[in-house]
């Protein structure tokens, strides 16, 4: 469990949006890459999350989150 924990933290040490901890945890590739991903990477794909205004945006962004390495 604590290394899903420290997957899942981000740069700013805020909570993720709950929609992407959710589509991460649904998709282990996508979680195993989350935990690839920069600092930078991950402001911008945090950024996009917020963005996002339905699950299925949120399940695509988590799909193709390899463009954020």
């Amino acid at each position: 469990m604590n290394d899903t924990i420290n997957m899942m933290s981000n740069p700013s040490d805020t909570p993720l949006p709950t929609g992407l901890m959710m589509a991460l945890a649904q998709n282990m590739r996508a979680m195993e890459d989350y935990a690839k991903l920069s600092d930078a990477g991950r402001r911008r794909l945090i950024e996009q999350a917020a963005a996002t205004h339905s699950r299925e945006e949120m399940n695509d962004l988590v799909r193709n989150i390899a463009q954020f390495l």
